[in-house]
């Protein structure tokens, strides 16, 4: 689990989180009183924080998928985002409809994909006119809501289905609306979450109310229909640590796709990664860390004695002259400590 990765505490991500706190705060409190948007860093070293953020990375684990890789659509910051490396000019899905929820005064992830032949239908009640105009860029002013009948100026998922013909079709949604994304995807039947081959969620506001439980639970449900692949820590907005100085953002990146779509392996990455960018360059990147480790001996904190590496090497690798050389790593670099400051 990354909150058990060691790196968590090496040199220079301890200096980047140190980092993070005064930038954070030198940035945000010459305007507090007016912003409502930021909040404070919070420290919270309690036994129940800390099995929730455990429970919470444990419910977004992602995968890697069997056959593709990732790349990334949209600016190298906050507007672009992660997603499994296909040929969207030439996908296998006929429909090429895209949504996109949230799109504020910068929408390069829905210019991209209008250049490249979607269809995107744009929604936000909060601006007057789209930030870009393309003829395959639809826009709505209206916001998303999680209500069976919404007010005039609110739509529901199932609505905007119903409203452009899409039943039965293969939908790539994009969201970031936020916090209102909790009620939407509360609302949404399994019918509706089918019909999104890809959903790419800014998910908000882990922490600062009693929701946590039912937050994950959507989480939960979600995970049902569809598979994490990659998440990101928005570092544009505060965090809360936890015991041992790992943090919990307040927002996260999502990237899920359609389970029936796809075939999944383990995913040895550590997040963020090479395809990941700030959100803002004031402050560093926020680490999350690896879910998984490749071979269980290359784990420090898994195997702290001789005894518990070359029982692991005798399992997965049964060559007498290749457990000789793990023996020779061990004795040359493991007991100096050379071996665990490079994992």
């Amino acid at each position: 689990m990354v909150f058990d990765d060691p790196r968590h505490n090496r040199g220079k991500i301890i200096k980047d989180k140190i980092r993070y706190i005064y930038g954070f705060l030198e940035f945000t409190l010459p305007y507090w009183p007016k912003s409502s948007h930021a909040r404070l860093i919070q420290f919270d070293l309690s036994t129940e924080m800390e099995a929730y953020g455990r429970r919470l990375f444990q419910t977004l684990e992602p995968m890697s998928l069997v056959g593709a890789g990732k790349t990334r659509i949209g600016d190298k910051g906050d507007g672009g985002y992660v997603v499994p490396d296909i040929d969207y000019r030439k996908t296998k899905t006929q429909d090429k409809i895209a949504y996109s929820f949230g799109v504020a005064g910068n929408a390069p992830w829905d210019m991209q994909m209008a250049k490249w032949g979607w269809d995107v239908f744009q929604y936000d009640g909060t601006i007057d006119v789209p930030p870009e105009l393309h003829p395959r860029l639809h826009f709505y002013r209206l916001n998303i809501s999680g209500l069976e009948n919404p007010p005039p100026d609110q739509i529901n998922v199932s609505q905007i289905i119903k409203k452009h013909g899409h039943e039965g079709k293969s939908i790539i949604l994009q969201c970031d609306i936020e916090g209102s994304e909790w009620e939407m995807l509360k609302s949404m039947s399994e019918e509706n979450l089918l019909q999104f081959e890809q959903i790419i969620l800014e998910i908000h506001w882990f922490y600062f109310d009693k929701e946590l439980d039912s937050k994950i639970a959507i989480l939960e449900k979600l995970n049902k229909t569809h598979q994490c692949i990659h998440l990101h820590a928005n570092n544009l907005g505060p965090v809360i640590f936890v015991k041992k100085f790992r943090m919990i953002p307040w927002s996260l990146e999502v990237t899920y796709v359609r389970r029936k779509d796809w075939k999944f392996k383990p995913c040895y990455e550590t997040f963020p990664g090479r395809l990941d960018y700030p959100n803002t360059g004031l402050y560093p990147d926020i680490f999350i860390g690896r879910f998984h480790h490749r071979l269980a001996f290359l784990d420090p904190m898994k195997a702290r004695t001789k005894q518990t590496l070359l029982s692991c090497a005798k399992k997965l690798i049964p060559w007498r002259n290749v457990r000789r050389r793990l023996h020779y790593w061990y004795s040359r670099f493991l007991c100096s400590g050379k071996l665990a400051n490079l994992i």
